[in-house]
């Protein structure tokens, strides 16, 4: 017993660990980046990582994942139809970064860079020939091979983009940092994953590899909407300076959201993968596991922002970087939506339900669209926050809505609506607190938990007796 325990503590730890890992060194670079270009560099700088980021996510065809679904000579063949596909996703991002870099560039409301948008091209041709073979090793929960490509490429990028920055002095510094990053992932995956890279021209191969990935597409739209779409906006409306404060403020609170997503998945999607085949029972269990990994989750997240986001931002960047009450309390909302949702997420992929999931996130773009007219209402980057609260929180009822019967969470929603609606009450408390008092935030968060816990069992609880009382009657 004390085995196997420690067997899974050492997977777990690999697999929230390296994503984490990779997070903490892209914030260290964030920090240093900030604190050694001037504003407008710095924004320039996030905006050129915006660019990057939606346009990994719009095209994400999911064959990181989809790899790990097959084993033995299918999964060689699933191996060699991913990477093909990889590659072409490549070719073609790279194409359209060039073809656009000088509208881009004017979007942000700086043309004279455009040469810089370009160069960004060269990214997703550098990603295009990683080897997944070290994403196909987690199916087995073997996640050291890809922590350790994945370290490797975030110190070789850190340390890039900070040499560049004392070099350079200029938002290029970001473009080595992810040139750097990228080239070290690519060669350090051919040498830890121990097979060849090789492509298919299969059509049985590259068929089901198609039909897996494209409504994932539709889902990394509505993903680079829900992450990035609302830097755009900052940046159109504001500049690149607003966009510098904004851009730290989400990389702060909302960029850790991926590699706790990423984490969290990597020991969830296996989990409920592998119950599956032994029936709805056991499929249902894991998936109400997940479900309360990521309840919990979402609730210390949010918690944390709400007691620490406005501290931190002026002490970490420095006091051109504060933000105001209204915005701490919308952007400790959106976490706390953001990391609930993944537990819907999780259950709709591994359940192949991939279409559902892309139409839950891409309704987030309504939220993108409340957030150009409330810009246009009232200027500020609160107002682009609110639209974006308003997005998250339809795309998580969808989700819900969508995972309900497969999660066999029906009959919980009790239960879960205690547990959001007390905790975003308890978040935004916690983030209106006068920064003067912060001391006195852990034990006001401290009193709400120990009132929000027998809340959500006492509402568990009515619920049970529910419908043990309609059973009763019923028969």
């Amino acid at each position: 017993m004390r085995h196997g325990l420690r067997r899974w503590a050492g997977r777990g730890g690999l697999a929230v660990g390296a994503p984490l890992f990779d997070y903490a060194m892209r914030f260290l670079r964030t920090i240093v980046l900030a604190k050694l270009l001037a504003p407008a560099e710095f924004g320039l700088a996030m905006a050129l990582a915006t660019v990057v980021f939606m346009s990994e996510s719009a095209t994400d065809l999911g064959a990181d994942r989809y790899v790990v679904l097959h084993r033995g000579e299918p999964g060689r063949r699933a191996l060699a139809a991913a990477h093909t596909l990889q590659l072409c996703r490549g070719l073609l991002i790279a194409a359209g970064l060039l073809l656009l870099a000088q509208p881009i560039a004017a979007l942000f409301q700086v043309p004279q860079s455009a040469s810089s948008f370009a160069l960004v091209a060269l990214l997703p041709l550098l990603r295009g020939v990683a080897h997944l073979g070290v994403s196909q090793a987690q199916q087995d929960y073997r996640f050291g091979p890809y922590a350790a490509v994945s370290a490797t490429a975030q110190v070789v990028g850190f340390a890039g983009g900070v040499a560049a920055a004392v070099w350079l002095g200029d938002h290029r510094a970001i473009l080595v940092a992810f040139l750097a990053e990228a080239a070290a992932f690519t060669a350090a995956s051919w040498r830890v994953a121990g097979t060849r890279f090789q492509l298919s021209s299969h059509a049985a191969d590259l068929g089901p590899a198609l039909r897996f990935g494209l409504p994932l597409m539709l889902n990394g739209v509505g993903l680079a909407l829900i992450g990035q779409a609302d830097r755009v906006v900052v940046g159109w409306a504001f500049g690149p300076e607003t966009l510098a404060v904004y851009g730290l403020a989400l990389t702060l609170a909302v960029v850790p959201i991926s590699p706790v997503f990423k984490g969290l998945g990597a020991l969830s999607m296996p989990l409920m993968a592998n119950a599956a085949p032994r029936g709805a029972a056991a499929w249902a269990s894991a998936a109400r596991v997940t479900y309360r990994v990521f309840a919990v989750a979402g609730l210390a997240y949010a918690l944390g922002i709400a007691l620490a986001l406005d501290v931190a931002l002026p002490a970490l960047f420095g006091p051109a970087y504060g933000i105001s009450d209204l915005f701490h309390v919308l952007l400790a909302a959106v976490v706390l939506l953001r990391v609930l949702r993944g537990a819907p997420t999780v259950a709709l992929m591994a359940a192949g339900r991939t279409v559902l999931l892309s139409v839950a996130n891409l309704s987030a773009a309504l939220g993108v669209a409340a957030a150009i007219g409330f810009v246009l209402l009232w200027p500020g980057p609160e107002a682009v926050t609110a639209g974006i609260l308003l997005g998250d929180a339809l795309s998580l009822s969808l989700a819900w809505l969508f995972a309900g019967r497969r999660m066999a969470l029906h009959g919980r929603g009790l239960g879960i609506g205690v547990t959001v609606a007390s905790g975003a009450a308890l978040v935004a408390a916690l983030a209106l607190w006068p920064e003067a008092n912060a001391w006195q935030r852990p034990l006001v968060a401290l009193v709400g938990v120990l009132v929000l816990i027998p809340a959500c069992l006492a509402a568990r609880q009515a619920w049970i007796r529910r419908r043990a009382e309609g059973a009763a009657a019923a028969s």
